[in-house]
């Protein structure tokens, strides 16, 4: 079994819930309210800022047939923060003066730090399962939500064609790089991979919730 697919059959159950988690469903139904998305896109807009930094450094660290693909995953970025610009001008948000919560806060701590002291397959592996579970919460979003809706550049974004062929290619690398491994090396890509899946449910509870510092 391919890392991938054994990753996902392990916690599938950690999967389900991140997928199923009331702020997706709701945005999916045309129910969530305003200011919950509000809040979420403040503190996703620093979550994309500082995965900017995260990049530099894997371009950095990385084998040379890495800085093409990650050259075009940084312009892709910088159209992500643009979306986010777009969408705060017509909500009347200052995204200059957000400050990230504990939970955005831990999550980029957890990528730079990664960046910088894990091997590249567990590096791999956290982007992956980031990319994964945004393409796929987006897609559900996108099955339900109603036409005309102020998320469509959101739903574009990570829901489409061009977005699902960069998570594909993630997670063909990470098959590739990790075939012939030990169970003791899987089993540590395997914890990665589930934090990771931790961080992105915190993420929605706390944009749900609108969780902050004391």
């Amino acid at each position: 079994m391919k890392f991938a697919e054994r990753a996902h059959a392990k916690y599938a159950a950690e999967w389900d819930k991140m997928l199923s988690h009331p702020f997706i469903t709701e945005l999916g139904q045309s129910r969530l309210d305003d200011t919950i998305f509000d809040f979420w896109a403040m503190q996703d807009y620093i979550f994309v800022r500082e995965a900017i930094r995260f990049f530099s450094v894997l371009m950095a660290r990385f084998p040379r047939k890495y800085q093409k693909p990650f050259q075009q995953t940084l312009a892709g970025l910088e159209h992500e923060l643009e979306i986010f610009h777009e969408y705060a001008k017509k909500r009347g948000i200052d995204l200059d003066n957000v400050q990230p919560t504990p939970i955005c806060h831990a999550y980029n701590s957890f990528l730079l730090s990664s960046a910088y002291h894990e091997d590249v397959d567990a590096n791999f592996v956290i982007l992956y399962t980031a990319e994964k579970a945004y393409h796929e919460a987006w897609k559900k979003v996108r099955t339900g939500i109603k036409k005309g809706t102020p998320y469509e550049s959101f739903i574009e974004n990570w829901a489409g064609e061009e977005f699902r062929q960069y998570v594909d290619w993630l997670g063909s690398e990470l098959d590739s790089m990790t075939e012939g491994y030990p169970e003791s090396r899987l089993a540590r890509l395997d914890e990665i991979f589930l934090l990771t899946v931790r961080y992105e449910y915190l993420f929605w509870e706390m944009a749900y919730n609108r969780l902050k510092w004391m």
